[in-house]
């Protein structure tokens, strides 16, 4: 009886093949393998090799790692401020709550009181109707910030609410749990429970939520 082995490459092979099927070509690897990475990790551009040795690195992690740099090198600092004082994510602030004839003209109008507007969206359904919600992004987070210390806003007779994007809309989570907040999280308690999750991974095409749970209980 003939017995067969698993090589790395995932091919099988006899004890009684030839020399030289045992050495052929390097083995196929899987996308786990550093193999893929190596070029950019040892010879890319700055850009590249940083993206890339970023990766593996969780939000606390990077975190603990800025600021590390930051406390000693005050320039390093205040570069790294201007460049996030600057940046989307802390210049674009979600509103919910318009008038449904409420227009983008208008809610620009009314924000840029606050700082330069760089835009002003209200979104609309595929019949061009209002949706009642939308986004004003401005050039410096201390116009945003401004505009959200006090979220409360009243637009074409109707009062409104603001709130900085990557935060996200509350009152939407509270609906879709039925209305119970007590057991909704919030984007940001969303966002810090990424770190404290684990990948499963060659699972059964049968498996689903329930059973996977029951192994973790």
């Amino acid at each position: 009886m003939q017995m067969q082995m698993q090589l790395p490459s995932g091919m099988l092979t006899s004890p009684h093949d030839s020399h030289s099927s045992m050495t052929m070509a390097t083995p196929t690897y899987t996308t786990d393998s550093i193999i893929g990475d190596y070029q950019v990790l040892m010879s890319g551009t700055n850009q590249q090799q940083l993206k890339k040795y970023l990766e593996p690195y969780s939000k606390e992690e990077l975190v603990s790692l800025l600021s590390s740099m930051a406390t000693g090198d005050d320039t390093f600092c205040v570069q790294l401020l201007t460049r996030m004082k600057t940046d989307k994510k802390w210049c674009k602030l979600f509103v919910h709550g318009l008038a449904f004839n409420t227009k983008k003209e208008t809610l620009e109008s009314h924000y840029k009181q606050y700082g330069n507007v760089k835009e002003a969206v209200v979104l609309v359904d595929k019949k061009g109707s209002s949706k009642g919600y939308g986004f004003v992004t401005f050039e410096h987070a201390k116009y945003a910030l401004e505009a959200a210390k006090d979220p409360k806003k009243r637009i074409d007779n109707r009062m409104t609410h603001c709130n900085l994007a990557f935060k996200g809309n509350p009152k939407k989570f509270i609906a879709a749990n039925g209305g119970n907040p007590a057991t909704v999280l919030s984007p940001k308690q969303r966002e810090n429970a990424n770190d404290r999750r684990l990948f499963v991974h060659s699972l059964a095409w049968k498996t689903d939520d329930s059973s996977l749970a029951l192994v973790f209980e």
